[in-house]
């Protein structure tokens, strides 16, 4: 596959002309597909420029982790034995791709298919590509210090069973739990932001403080900074028995009903979830218009603090449900029981 674009003037005469040449249909071709191996051109400040980009050799999160990635790979690729140079005649592309799979699906608990014999991600690494790596930065003559650093840092990885990926991996899923996915990918990033500032690689990383506790400062924090936004919500021409169903399989207590214009209408409580059977034989069908909470209380999110309106709620509701609209009227549960 090649794409291309409209050529106003051939590059070579511009070449000749002492000018420097755009070469506008080869920076849209790898613009647009992403080989393992691209060769790039390009244009910085008036000078050219050509870069050769690999791809395939994974991202920090830190500038010593990457570091010890590419001298991992160069290592590679300079200490490869002989007969590891026609792996085509040695090995199946079928097995290739496999193993492929899973790397990427299992990571460092995988298991692959290495010329004929089923061996662990581990001893792979360890009995094999590292002492392949080492010889490839002898040949090169980097220094014995800078072989010992990283690619002590790719061992350590494999004893701590460690990388980036697991680490984010795992830390996402425990904010997530936590917090929501919004809150924790900014948790995370925030997380990786101060663990990468000191310089330490991932192996040597903690994981983040998951306990789900927020610090609120009652007197100056808006309702938006703490209120929950990951929310689900029901049409008010829904039936019963959909809505009893998704409170159930949620395990939601408190349910927004909109209209069709995406405004808050009401609200279904566990409460009234217990009394839809009482409603008649055939409650099922009947629309949650009909049985769910209109008088409700709702605030500005970003205009009252956090702390007014505690005092508000305690003067006027006994254990209520808040709701909050924004400045774009979009409105948002906020799930808190107030008891003065």
């Amino acid at each position: 596959m090649v794409f291309s674009t409209k050529i106003e003037k051939n590059a070579l005469d511009v070449l000749k002309e002492g000018e420097i040449p755009n070469l506008r249909a080869l920076r849209l071709h790898n613009g647009t597909v992403y080989t393992w191996n691209r060769i790039c051109y390009g244009i910085s400040e008036d000078l050219p420029h050509l870069r050769i980009e690999c791809r395939y050799i994974p991202a920090g999160p830190t500038v010593v982790d990457e570091m010890a990635n590419f001298a991992f790979w160069l290592g590679l690729m300079k200490g490869l034995p002989e007969h590891y140079k026609n792996l085509p005649h040695i090995a199946s592309f079928r097995s290739a791709k496999d193993n492929f799979y899973r790397a990427a699906r299992i990571g460092m608990n995988a298991s692959f298919d290495w010329l004929g014999k089923m061996v662990t991600a581990e001893k792979l690494l360890l009995d094999e590509l590292l002492p392949i790596a080492k010889e490839g930065l002898n040949k090169i003559h980097l220094n014995d210090s800078d072989i010992n650093r990283y690619l002590g840092i790719i061992e350590q990885r494999i004893l701590k069973q460690q990388n980036g990926a697991q680490w984010q991996v795992h830390n996402f899923r425990c904010l997530r739990d936590a917090y929501g996915p919004g809150i924790a990918t900014n948790k995370l990033t925030q997380g990786m932001y101060e663990r990468m500032e000191p310089g330490n690689p991932v192996h040597d990383w903690d994981n983040v403080d998951c306990r789900p506790i927020y610090a609120v400062n009652l007197q100056s924090d808006t309702i938006d900074q703490v209120m929950s936004v990951d929310l689900f919500t029901i049409s008010q021409e829904e039936p019963l028995a959909l809505v009893k169903a998704i409170m159930e399989w949620k395990n939601i207590r408190h349910l927004p009903v909109e209209d069709l214009h995406g405004d808050l209408v009401g609200l279904v409580t566990a409460t009234n979830v217990q009394s839809f059977s009482s409603v008649s034989d055939e409650w099922e069908q009947l629309p949650i218009k009909n049985m769910m909470v209109k008088n409700l209380v709702t605030y500005y999110c970003t205009t009252q603090s956090f702390y007014n309106m505690i005092l508000e709620c305690t003067r006027r509701i006994r254990n209520a449900s808040k709701y909050l609209k924004d400045w774009k009227k979009h409105l948002w549960l906020m799930a808190y029981l107030i008891y003065p």
